[in-house]
């Protein structure tokens, strides 16, 4: 198996590892109180305590912010920019991809697939 195909075959199992774990967490913030106001609070500590970890050990890159649905659709706005859109951003407003989002994915899954392995192995 080439680098580039382990790669990206890392990178895909990441990325389902992180949607399952967001999808978890929001499970439990249907029946957890303490859990749901801490997602909402503090996401990065909410996570921490979803994964067992420290705070200080969750990736930098990871984050993210939590809301609680209170209206009949969430409209969520991206960071204002102040020249064209490149062909990329236009694809991305137009249904594209959102690198953003998918990084985030991306971060998640992979740190709990390292999780899982350190679990696995002690």
């Amino acid at each position: 198996m080439s680098y580039s195909t382990a790669t990206q075959e890392r990178t895909q199992a990441g990325q389902q590892a992180g949607e399952q774990a967001i999808q978890a967490m929001v499970l439990r913030s249907t029946s957890d109180r303490a859990f749901r106001e801490q997602l909402l609070t503090n996401p990065r500590a909410a996570i921490a305590t979803f994964t067992g970890r420290k705070e200080s050990e969750i990736p930098a890159e990871l984050d993210f912010a939590v809301v609680e649905n209170h209206a009949t659709a969430t409209l969520v706005l991206p960071d204002p920019i102040n020249a064209e859109l490149s062909d990329a951003d236009l694809e991305t407003v137009a249904g594209g991809s959102d690198p953003i989002s998918i990084a985030g994915m991306v971060v998640l899954g992979m740190f709990i697939i390292d999780e899982g392995i350190k679990i696995y192995k002690s």
